[in-house]
């Protein structure tokens, strides 16, 4: 599927982006290991070599809110793979959490600047050296349910989502005519740190539910468990294709069907 490909992921170093990183290079593709954390990067990278047996890999630190470093990282894959011709925006951050009323500046600021400044700056310096390659390219940019629907006390963390969704329909229609194709995940409950550190903000703002009786609640009942990150990258890794060219400026969900009723809701 991806075979002869390069693909850089972005907050690699661990949760979803790792497994985004595990699924491309089980579909063929070379990938850039990027995160904040050079040690997590080099983490995920020792992972993969000895899971997949490759060294088709390169693991660098990068900040996304940083253009330069951004353009270093991206000089350093095109060095040692010849181009990149995939790009997976999953860093994020969730600081801000609880109650509207009770939002902080300085945090809300954070989570603007890496949550949508941050894929402004990679998809920029991306596109561009598409742009030189003249060649067919993807860019995905990981979203949440969070961003679909409304969640108590994570309201500022869901509206950059929100924002992704619509930057994505954007850069769908504006790159086009450079061969990229853009889409984006809204991934539901997977299986990481993130989840329960966000179960653990909206429990810290509803006494009759722990962060663990809340987790269970966002299990897909249709799926009967929690979602794992390698599956979010499967999808993912298709839409990075050439198969997913018809999908276009698209919000997929990988919520294993948590927006809908099940089924078994209307028996017994």
């Amino acid at each position: 599927m991806l075979d002869n490909r390069v693909v850089l992921v972005t907050g690699a170093g661990r949760g979803i982006g790792r497994g985004i990183a595990q699924a491309v290079v089980a579909k063929g593709a070379a990938v850039i290991i990027t995160d904040i954390a050079e040690n997590s990067a080099k983490e995920t990278e020792a992972l993969i070599r000895e899971e997949y047996n490759t060294e088709k890999t390169l693991a660098l630190a990068m900040d996304i809110t940083q253009e330069d470093g951004i353009e270093k990282v991206i000089a350093a894959g095109v060095e040692k793979f010849g181009r990149v011709d995939g790009l997976v925006n999953n860093a994020a951050v969730m600081v801000d959490s609880g109650p509207l009323l009770d939002s902080d500046l300085q945090k809300r600021t954070k989570e603007i600047d890496v949550n949508i400044n941050g894929i402004f700056n990679c998809s920029k310096a991306f596109v561009e050296q598409v742009i030189k390659q003249n060649a067919p390219a993807a860019i995905v940019n990981v979203a949440s349910h969070g961003g679909v629907r409304a969640h108590v006390f994570m309201g500022h963390y869901s509206s950059t989502k929100a924002a992704v969704l619509n930057l994505t329909q954007c850069q769908s229609a504006e790159w086009a005519q450079y061969g990229v194709n853009v889409n984006a995940v809204c991934p539901g409950g997977v299986h990481t740190e993130m989840l329960q550190a966000a179960a653990e903000a909206k429990s810290a703002g509803n006494d009759k539910r722990s962060a663990t009786e809340l987790r269970e609640t966002w299990v897909p009942a249709q799926l009967g468990r929690n979602m794992e990150a390698i599956e979010v990258g499967y999808v993912v890794a298709f839409l990075l294709s050439e198969e997913a060219v018809l999908v276009r400026g698209q919000s997929v969900s990988v919520a294993g069907g948590i927006e809908h009723e099940a089924v078994q809701d209307y028996l017994g």
